[in-house]
């Protein structure tokens, strides 16, 4: 233990009465910042993200909400728009599930429900006022029900196909399901699919497997699941460069006429849309507007 001495204590009650004083004085003359040396500005410019998770276009379901999102993004002014995928609900083709042969194909069904996703595409460009951000499409499990009919019914080649959707004309550049693209170091896709499956993958915290199952220094954004729900680590080095894992939520309401299967579920789930802020590879800043504070500012 060091040994105090009484010069040294004596130095440190001077130190404390002088402070006492300055206190004194700061109290009686107001408190008054001293100006600060500038100090230069990092060169930041990020790039604008726009997610709009699960929105299941139904027939039986008014679009009005796609209209919504065209204006918020005529608002926000993203670079890039990408729909995350099964904004075709296609409930006509629900048994066409991996490996299993769906029930007979009824076209009057199909084409309806084909209208009801076209209608809710021309309803978002609309709200665009003009506006032309990227566009990008990630075909989701619903959309790969057509493939899946091909698969199961040969008979239908040339007659459908995820050309019905109109994708290209509406202004989409579109991906196949389970693709992973790469938007300025971020990657999105459907899902996250498992190893050695066609499964997603799954976890407690989905966000974290997907890191765990999936390793890279990338940013992964992904659906299916209607929950949001981020997660963040580093990749270990010097530069603390950050890696997030986000699951972007859905974008229809909880009475949504194509999910009335879901029960409890939907309590889980959170409608709206994700906003990122991309630099560098990295989401440096998010933000989760809500479907009902949408609709206030854009119905």
């Amino acid at each position: 233990m060091t040994k105090v001495t009484s010069k040294h204590l004596d130095s440190e009650i001077n130190q404390a009465e002088d402070f006492a004083e300055r206190t004194k004085l700061r109290i009686k003359e107001g408190f008054e910042a001293k100006p600060l040396r500038r100090m230069k500005k990092p060169r930041v410019k990020p790039e604008l993200h726009m997610v709009i998770g699960d929105s299941h276009a139904h027939p039986d379901e008014p679009n009005n909400r796609y209209l919504w999102a065209g204006r918020l993004a005529a608002d926000r002014r993203p670079d890039v728009v990408v729909d995350i995928g099964d904004s075709a609900d296609l409930p006509s083709l629900f048994g066409y599930d991996q490996g299993a042969k769906g029930p007979l194909f009824e076209g009057r069904a199909y084409w309806r429900d084909v209208d009801a996703y076209i209608d809710a595409k021309t309803q978002f460009n609309l709200g665009l006022e003009g506006f032309s951000p990227r566009l990008v499409k990630c075909d989701g499990n619903h959309e790969d029900r057509i493939r899946r009919l091909l698969e199961s019914d040969p008979r239908f080649a040339g007659v459908i196909g995820p050309h019905n959707l109109m994708d290209k004309e509406l202004g989409w550049e579109r991906h196949e399901f389970l693709e992973i693209v790469e938007i300025s170091g971020v990657g999105y896709s459907h899902y996250y699919k498992a190893r050695a499956s066609q499964r997603p993958v799954s976890g407690v915290v989905q966000t974290r497997s997907v890191i765990q199952s999936r390793p890279g220094s990338f940013c992964r954004v992904f659906g299916h699941t209607h929950v949001y729900q981020y997660y963040e680590t580093s990749d270990g080095s010097s530069s603390g460069r950050k890696i997030s894992s986000i699951n972007c939520g859905c974008y229809f309401g909880r009475d949504s006429a194509g999910h009335n299967w879901a029960g409890d579920d939907v309590n889980h789930w959170r409608a709206g849309i994700l906003m990122l802020r991309v630099f560098d590879g990295q989401v440096i800043g998010h933000e989760w507007i809500s479907l009902e504070e949408i609709h206030d500012k854009y119905g």
